[in-house]
C-alpha cells in the first residue's frame, strides 16, 4: 500500500535535496514591540496596504537571525518608545516547506532535471477541478468541460491551450444543454468556468515544464486568472495563456507548501538579502506558542493516547494508513470488503445528493484539513475509524416511514449500529474498541446534536456527555479512567460532532476522480466560527470551552 502522503513527503525530499525548497525551520521575524506577548494571527489583515499575496491572505516575512535581528534593532531605532524582539518562528507541520525561487533550474544536471521533474508532477498529482473548488451546483458542467479541454488538447497536438481555445470551447458547450442545464442561460458563467479550468490545467503543466513560471506566477501576478507568455521549450513557440490563481493556491495547501524564499534590498535597511514570506498563516506559530499548543495537546487527551494506540493489534500498515492516509485512500481501502463497498455505495439521503461514501469523504477532509495538525499521530486512527463508521447506516434509512428529524435520527443511530461490524470485521477490531467507538458514534451523539441544536441546557448537557464518557470508558476497558482521559473522550466526541456538521459548510470538499466539490449550507455555516489558529469550530463548543473566537467563519473566503 503505496499512500499519497508518503509519495508527497519524498516528492518534497527531492525538491529539498535539489535546493528547489527547503523545510520550514530555523525561521526568525523582527520587530519592534511593546513588550506584550506577540503571536502568529492568521486574522491579521495586511491586504489594506496592498499587500495580497498568491493565498490572498496576509503574510509574514522572516529570515535567518541575522537579519531578524537587524531589521528589529532597526525598528527600535526608529521608535524610542518600543522595544526589539526576535521570534522564532515555526511549523508544527514537521513537512511544510517554503519554495526557493532564488533556485536556478540552469544549474542542475539533466539526471536532476528529470527528478525535479518527476517530482512536480507528483504534487500536481489532483484534480485541476480542485482549483476553485468548483461549487457544487456546477458540478455537472466539470465533465462536459474537462473532455472539450481534451479534444481541444489533442486538435492541438497536446500544446497548452490560449485565450482562442476557450472561446471556441465555449462556443461548442453554448451549444448544447449543459448551458441551460447548469449555468440557466447565462454565457459568462460558463465562460468564466470554461476560463478557471483552462487556466488550472495550463498551470500545471507549466509548473512540471518551466520553473520559471514559479517566479513569475508568485512576484508578477497577484489576483485572479490572468495571461502569461508561455514559450514552449520544444518548440520555442510563444502563446499567452491564461493560468488559475486559485489553483495555485489549492496547489501550495495541498502540498504543504507554506511560503516563498526571495532576494530583494529593502529601501530603509538598504541591503541585499534573502527572505522569506510566509503566505499560510495557519500553518506556523512562534517557538513560545509551539511549546502552549504541545501542552495543551497533552492535557487534552493524557493517558487515553495510549490506551487506544494499538487500535489494529500492531498492524502498522494499517495504522499508518489511518493516521497519515487520506480519505480517498482509506474508503478504498476499506471498500475492499464487499459489504463495506455496498454500505457506502447507498445513498446518504443529504441536500447535495451524495452517497454515505462521499458524505463520509467529506467528513473525514474535514479532520484533515482542520484537525489532524492538533491530534497525536497514534490517536488518528480511532478518531478516524470514528469518523469512517458514523454515518455507516444510513443508506439503509427511509425517510418517508418517520414522523420528523429526532424520530428519523434515533433509527438512524441503530441503522449506523447495525451496519458498523461490517469496518469492525474487515479491520479484526478488539472487543473493546468496538464497544467505545460505538458509544462515540451513538450515545455521545445524543448529547453533542442537542448542544447544537440548543435542545435544552447546554451546559447540563456537556457536563452529562463527560459522566457519559466515564461510563462508557469503564464498560469497554473494565478500569476507571482518568479525569484527563474523560475529558479527552468528550473532546473526541466534540470533534465528531463538528466535522459531522463541517461537512456541510461551503468550506466542506469530496475529491473523486480529480474532481473536487462543495456541500456548503449557510445555515451550517454560520454556526462555525475561527479560533485563535484560524480553523473553524463549532461557536456553541468554543463558548461552553470558554475559547477565544476570531469571526463568523461565513465572513472570511478561505482557500484551502
Amino acid at each position: 500500500m503505496v499512500l499519497r502522503e508518503e509519495r508527497l513527503r519524498a516528492a518534497r525530499a527531492k525538491l529539498v535535496e535539489l535546493g528547489v525548497a527547503e523545510y520550514a525551520k530555523n525561521m526568525y521575524h523582527g520587530r519592534a514591540g511593546s513588550g506584550e506577548e506577540w503571536k502568529v494571527d492568521p486574522s491579521y489583515d495586511n491586504t489594506k496596504n496592498g499587500n495580497f499575496n498568491i493565498n490572498k491572505q496576509s503574510g509574514l516575512y522572516v529570515g535567518d537571525q541575522r537579519l531578524a535581528t537587524f531589521y528589529a534593532n532597526y525598528e527600535e531605532s526608529s521608535n524610542p518608545d518600543l522595544t526589539a524582539e526576535v521570534h522564532k518562528i515555526v511549523s508544527y507541520d514537521d513537512n511544510a516547506i517554503i519554495l526557493d525561487l532564488t533556485f536556478e533550474y540552469a544549474t542542475l544536471t539533466d539526471e536532476q532535471r528529470q527528478e525535479f521533474r518527476q517530482a512536480m508532477k507528483v504534487l500536481g498529482n489532483f484534480g485541476i477541478s480542485q482549483a476553485n473548488p468548483i461549487k457544487y451546483e456546477y458540478k455537472d458542467a466539470v465533465e462536459p468541460v474537462k473532455q472539450k479541454i481534451e479534444q481541444c488538447k489533442i486538435k492541438n497536438h497536446f500544446s497548452l491551450l490560449n485565450v482562442n481555445d476557450i472561446k471556441g470551447i465555449t462556443n461548442d458547450l453554448k451549444n448544447g444543454d449543459i448551458l441551460k442545464q447548469v449555468f440557466g442561460n447565462q454565457i459568462n458563467k460558463l465562460e468564466k468556468f470554461v476560463l478557471d479550468s483552462v487556466g488550472a490545467l495550463n498551470t500545471k503543466i507549466t509548473f512540471e515544464r518551466v520553473p520559471s513560471l514559479l517566479k513569475k506566477v508568485f512576484y508578477a501576478y497577484q489576483d485572479g486568472e490572468t495571461e502569461y507568455q508561455f514559450e514552449d521549450p520544444i518548440t520555442n513557440e510563444k502563446t499567452n495563456i491564461p493560468i488559475n490563481h486559485d489553483y495555485i493556491s489549492a496547489w501550495c495547501a495541498e502540498n504543504g507548501i507554506i511560503g516563498t524564499r526571495y532576494e530583494t534590498t529593502q529601501s530603509r535597511i538598504g541591503i541585499p538579502f534573502q527572505a522569506c514570506h510566509i503566505f499560510d498563516l495557519k500553518k506556523i506559530m512562534t517557538e513560545k506558542q509551539y511549546g502552549i499548543m504541545l501542552s495543551n495537546m497533552f492535557q487534552n487527551y493524557g493517558e487515553i493516547t495510549n490506551t487506544l494506540a494499538n487500535l489494529f493489534g500492531g498492524n502498522r500498515e494499517i495504522e499508518k494508513l489511518f493516521a497519515i492516509g487520506n480519505s480517498e485512500e482509506i474508503l478504498a481501502f476499506i471498500k475492499q470488503d464487499h459489504r463495506c463497498k455496498e454500505l457506502f455505495e447507498k445513498s446518504a439521503h443529504v441536500w447535495q445528493g451524495w452517497n454515505v461514501g462521499q458524505h463520509t469523504q467529506a467528513v473525514l477532509n474535514f479532520f484533515d484539513d482542520y484537525y489532524q495538525i492538533d491530534v497525536d499521530e497514534r490517536l488518528r486512527p480511532f478518531i478516524k475509524l470514528c469518523l469512517l463508521t458514523h454515518d455507516i447506516g444510513k443508506g439503509n434509512l427511509d425517510k418517508n416511514l418517520y414522523r420528523d428529524f429526532i424520530d428519523c435520527k434515533t433509527i438512524e443511530t441503530q441503522l449506523n449500529l447495525q451496519s458498523a461490524p461490517a469496518v469492525f470485521d474487515a479491520l479484526r477490531l478488539a472487543p473493546e474498541y468496538r464497544k467505545l467507538i460505538n458509544f462515540v458514534i451513538a450515545d455521545s451523539q445524543s448529547f453533542t446534536s442537542n448542544i447544537v441544536l440548543a435542545n435544552g441546557d447546554r451546559k447540563a448537557l456537556y457536563t452529562q456527555l463527560k459522566d457519559a464518557c466515564q461510563i462508557a470508558y469503564v464498560n469497554a476497558f473494565g478500569k476507571n479512567p482518568t479525569n484527563e482521559e474523560v475529558n479527552a473522550l468528550r473532546h473526541i466526541c466534540v470533534i465528531l460532532q463538528e466535522c459531522d456538521s463541517g461537512a456541510y459548510t461551503r468550506y466542506a470538499t469530496i475529491r473523486e476522480s480529480g474532481k473536487s466539490v462543495d456541500g456548503g449550507d449557510d445555515n451550517f455555516t454560520n454556526s462555525f466560527v475561527f479560533n485563535r489558529r484560524g480553523e473553524p469550530r463549532l461557536r456553541c463548543f468554543m463558548e461552553l470551552e470558554n475559547k477565544q473566537s476570531i469571526q463568523n467563519l461565513s465572513d472570511v473566503e478561505m482557500i484551502k
